[in-house]
């Protein structure tokens, strides 16, 4: 594992879980990918909800704004920040 993926790992277990916002997976699609990620990354639950576009950009963007610098906010970013 990379220093970067690591050291985002580290902070994650302190945080516990996290939350994706998905409008393009299905119900089945987001829970075997919630359950590749915590296979990977144990100790970190990985929560999903599934809506609209428009409200995960919403909630996305608002999550982002305070953070502008961490990587998966850039807007020039289009690639999966971490690949499970």
């Amino acid at each position: 594992m990379p220093a970067w993926e690591q050291q985002l790992y580290e902070a994650a277990k302190k945080e516990k879980q996290f939350t994706f916002y998905t409008a393009h997976y299905n119900t089945e699609e987001a829970a075997r990918l919630c359950e590749a990620f915590e296979k990977k990354y144990a100790g970190v639950k990985c929560n999903f909800v599934r809506t609209t576009a428009q409200v995960a950009f919403q909630r996305s963007s608002r999550t982002c704004k305070p953070m502008s610098r961490w990587p998966p906010c850039s807007a020039a970013r289009h690639e999966p920040f971490i690949r499970i």
